[in-house]
């Protein structure tokens, strides 16, 4: 099932991880990888709070160009994945699949990078409070943007620091994506191509 060259990662997977009953496509491309994916919802942000621990949310569709690129160099990482699976809960989204998710959080991150479009990557408090957003990174810098390894490494060390109840101004929020995680979208239709 896995194509773009995502069956040669050279990081250990796990199998059969929370994505192996999704529905989605572009989730189930990524069920066994080693990075601790969640689907989105209350489970996944309970779990959040619960560990204090701050929010990677990845959004793609399974058509997406930049999507297998980020998988193959970016996810495929040890150092990524060693630094998501202990500091951060990791949500994976598609896209196509949560139409709801995708235009509240694109709105957050067209503010706070200037852009959007695919794939679409975010930072949250535990709270679902937006800290960073950014399309496509690589391990190390390019192309002007910062590399994912130091983006991750600067925000754990910034979270480690923050007094015991981080004092984040709340720019977003983040009630109505609490609100998404329970209710879903129920009758939605994908966009097709995964553009607006």
């Amino acid at each position: 099932m896995r194509s773009c060259g995502l069956d040669s990662w050279s990081a250990p997977r796990p199998k059969g991880g929370r994505l192996s009953d999704a529905t989605s496509s572009y989730l189930l491309l990524h069920a066994e990888d080693a990075i601790d994916w969640h689907p989105w919802g209350e489970q996944a942000l309970e779990r959040a709070r619960q560990e204090n621990k701050l929010i990677f949310l990845s959004m793609g569709y399974a058509s997406c160009h930049w999507c297998h690129v980020l998988a193959r160099t970016t996810f495929a990482d040890q150092r990524v994945v060693e630094m998501l699976n202990a500091h951060f809960i990791s949500i994976l989204v598609d896209q196509e699949e949560r139409p709801d998710l995708d235009n509240y959080f694109m709105q957050i991150m067209l503010e706070m990078a200037g852009l959007s479009g695919s794939p679409a990557n975010f930072f949250l408090t535990p709270d679902v409070v937006p800290l960073f957003a950014a399309g496509y990174l690589a391990p190390e810098p390019e192309y002007g943007a910062p590399g994912f390894v130091a983006v991750v490494q600067t925000l754990v060390k910034e979270w480690d620091r923050r007094p015991r109840r981080h004092p984040a101004r709340r720019r977003h929020d983040p009630r109505p994506a609490s609100k998404l995680g329970r209710t879903g979208c129920h009758g939605c239709s994908p966009r097709p191509g995964g553009s607006p």
